[in-house]
């Protein structure tokens, strides 16, 4: 998998929308889908974010583990 499948498998997990993960992190929702199709890359900053919103390790977002 790759870091947008990721970001969207473990928003899904959570029940969180494009749009509530968008609000949680401070991006507008199509950047979140963006993300999530591969389309845009985030910042580490932006990643850290997501990642703490998700519950989730930097390295389990990034590798999947």
């Amino acid at each position: 998998m790759n870091l947008g499948e990721n970001i969207k498998k473990n928003r899904k997990k959570q029940g969180l929308t494009q749009l509530e993960l968008a609000e949680l992190v401070g991006v507008s929702g199509p950047m979140i889908n963006q993300i999530e199709n591969s389309v845009k890359m985030p910042t580490v900053p932006l990643c850290n974010l997501i990642a703490k919103e998700l519950n989730v390790s930097l390295d389990e977002l990034v590798n999947g583990n």
